[in-house]
């Protein structure tokens, strides 16, 4: 069964303030914990040499990873290097 986002909203409509703001804190340490996730499985892949590309802004940008860090890379696009989070990088 999935819930559906109405559901979500229904649901907390009635709660308290603190509840929310457990709530609130519960769904950032998840958001976190995946982002952390999605990083170490990006950094296990990642190597120097690849071509990757990365949304900034709104903007895609495809470029060259030049240097792998523990939480970040970067990455050459064009004749700028970019420090980005690898949770944001996706190969070509």
């Amino acid at each position: 069964m999935s819930i559906t986002r109405q559901q979500i909203l229904n649901t907390t409509s009635s709660m308290t303030m603190n509840e929310l703001l457990k709530l609130n804190s519960d769904l950032v340490d998840i958001i976190k914990h995946r982002r952390r996730m999605e990083s170490k499985d990006m950094k296990t892949l990642l190597s120097v040499g690849d071509n990757v590309w990365f949304e900034s802004r709104g903007t895609r940008h495809t470029g060259t990873v030049t240097k792998v860090m523990r939480t970040k890379a970067i990455v050459k696009v064009g004749f700028t290097n970019w420090k980005t989070p690898m949770s944001n990088l996706n190969f070509v």
